[in-house]
């Protein structure tokens, strides 16, 4: 065990170092132990849990209110179950509803744009082979009115299997229409419906 779960249990349960491997011995070996003791140690760590859940809780409304004021929208794909978690927020941004959902890849791919869908399923399939972030990733989805809207996703794996396999990414989406727009307006790209044709922007860099 240990000392850092023994120092935890020994506050629980109102004990001394030594005298947690002496409780636990004889929990192992399933002799009599002092009843109170058990009581004070389970209320402790019941007491613990609660407000480790409250304290998550928190943790995640503060992360729900920061994200919603920066208009990004949250997704999370749990990779060998194919199942993409996407919010609200990225759900407006395609005129979609306010109700988060679970997509699969494909149908997440089946919005993106022809022109950058070969691009777009390398720059993913590339993510989950060398672990490297989604960064800066763009490319066009479609909304539910027809038109195109400029999609910026931001992306890491953040589990692994034991053989090293990326089992979940996390990450961002953000909706840079107006951006894209201006730079056209600007002239600082090509007009708006042939940027990213058969580019996507990766760290900076466009790939074919």
């Amino acid at each position: 065990m240990n000392r850092e779960l023994k120092e935890q249990l020994a506050r629980a349960f109102g004990l001394g170092s030594e005298d947690v491997d002496d409780l636990i011995g004889k929990l192992r070996a399933g002799t009599a132990v002092d009843v109170e003791t058990l009581r004070r140690g389970c209320l402790a760590l019941v007491d613990h849990v609660r407000e480790a859940r409250d304290a998550r809780a928190a943790s995640d409304q503060r992360l729900k209110i920061a994200v919603e004021a920066s208009n990004l929208g949250l997704w999370d794909w749990d990779i060998p179950n194919n199942r993409i978690f996407v919010d609200r927020a990225f759900r407006q941004f395609l005129g979609l509803g306010d109700d988060a959902e679970i997509w699969t890849f494909q149908d997440l791919e089946q919005l993106v744009h022809p022109d950058d869908r070969e691009p777009f399923g390398i720059a993913a399939r590339n993510a989950l082979k060398s672990g490297a972030p989604l960064s800066q990733v763009n490319y066009r989805l479609k909304h539910a009115d027809g038109r195109w809207v400029w999609i910026d996703t931001y992306g890491s794996v953040t589990a692994r299997d034991a053989n090293g396999r990326a089992t979940r990414m996390t990450g961002t989406h953000a909706n840079i229409t107006e951006r894209k727009q201006m730079e056209r307006a600007l002239g600082h790209t090509a007009p708006l419906d042939h940027v990213g044709n058969g580019r996507i922007s990766v760290k900076g860099k466009n790939r074919r």
